[in-house]
């Protein structure tokens, strides 16, 4: 049987100079997303949250897996200052996507602003379950059920910190704040 690659993998525009950013056989690596002003790649490696720069001049691990980190998508924020993240505990048997984190981009002040006590979060190695409003300003995250919520990313900040005033439902990720869609956050119009 042939055995998955689990490396992480760079190459020019055109296709040509492949070359490895991660080498991790022994397990997978996934949700690597760039940063929108290209300093970064941010990946899961072993249930982290970690950033690498496109020339390997630099790597750190902004969350351990024992902060219940375990990335299932992970978004920049338009600034590329911020990132948010479903995740919660990985393992084996073990597999649990309940709550929204941020982080500043230098690993600092990481915290949870929503978590979701009833249903799950919606998990797996594509983008689009968590994205960033074009203001910086919101987080949208998708539950498992296919509900969205628009999560205010400064909830911490507030009277009641993130309660369940912090975060409004809604119908769909816009796609225009998704990473897959080009330009990224360019509005409405662009979005039809």
């Amino acid at each position: 049987a042939e055995t998955p690659c689990n490396d992480l993998y760079i190459a020019d525009r055109d296709g040509n100079n492949i070359r490895p950013l991660v080498r991790n056989p022994s397990t997978h690596d996934f949700t690597p997303v760039w940063s929108p002003d290209g300093e970064w790649i941010a990946y899961s490696q072993e249930g982290a949250l970690k950033l690498i720069r496109p020339d390997v001049a630099e790597v750190k691990t902004l969350a351990e897996n024992s902060q219940r980190a375990c990335p299932y998508a992970v978004a920049w924020s338009p600034n590329s200052q911020y990132m948010t993240w479903i995740g919660g505990t990985c393992g084996p048997n073990n597999n649990i996507a309940d709550t929204v984190w941020v982080i500043n981009r230098d690993g600092s002040e990481m915290r949870s602003i929503f978590r979701s006590g009833e249903m799950q979060l919606g998990s797996g190695p594509q983008q689009g379950f968590v994205a960033w409003s074009p203001d910086g300003k919101l987080v949208a995250a998708m539950m498992e059920t296919g509900i969205v919520y628009l999560i205010d990313a400064n909830c911490l900040n507030q009277p009641n910190g993130c309660d369940e005033t912090s975060r409004t439902l809604i119908n769909s990720i816009p796609a225009h704040w998704l990473p897959n869609f080009y330009p990224q956050w360019a509005g409405e119009d662009v979005s039809r």
